[in-house]
């Protein structure tokens, strides 16, 4: 009768001769070190993480974006980008909140969930005289969301 009950507790086991309750205690650390590694690689991801805009990469002087704060970082927006629905955005800001989505095929609108198929680019005229490594990434990303989104032909 003895052997009995314990060949029907082993046999509930998910692993032979270790306990349930032992496997248990075993995968809670792994899971929460999992929780806490996908919620750091997602701060870093962050576009509303502070190191987005660096000191030396601000404009200076006066410019028409001085008065508009970007949305998505809710700084001064630098290299602005206008949706379809006239929103403007940081250039930086919606090309990684367009990299977040895994480069989906329709991208929403930040701030009014329309879909967004070509981005103007709204540069200040010190922008424009900027010959920046930021400034080149910002127009690249903007070229190829047109070409991706935009429901115009691609020259061949």
């Amino acid at each position: 009768m003895r052997s009995e009950e314990t060949k029907s507790e082993e046999s509930s086991r998910f692993v032979d001769g270790l306990d349930n309750f032992v496997l248990f205690l075993l995968i809670i650390p792994f899971a929460f070190f999992g929780f806490i590694l996908v919620k750091t690689i997602w701060f870093f991801c962050d576009p509303s993480n502070n190191s987005l805009h660096l000191p030396s990469a601000e404009p200076t002087g006066t410019s028409e974006h001085d008065q508009e704060e970007c949305p998505i970082c809710m700084e001064s927006i630098t290299f602005g980008v206008e949706t379809d629905c006239t929103h403007i955005f940081c250039g930086r800001c919606f090309c990684l909140h367009w990299k977040r989505t895994l480069y989906s095929r329709h991208i929403t609108c930040p701030m009014c969930r329309s879909h967004v198929h070509t981005l103007t680019k709204r540069f200040t005229h010190e922008e424009n005289e900027l010959s920046s490594a930021q400034k080149s990434a910002v127009s690249a990303d903007i070229d190829l969301f047109n070409r991706w989104h935009s429901n115009l032909p691609v020259p061949c």
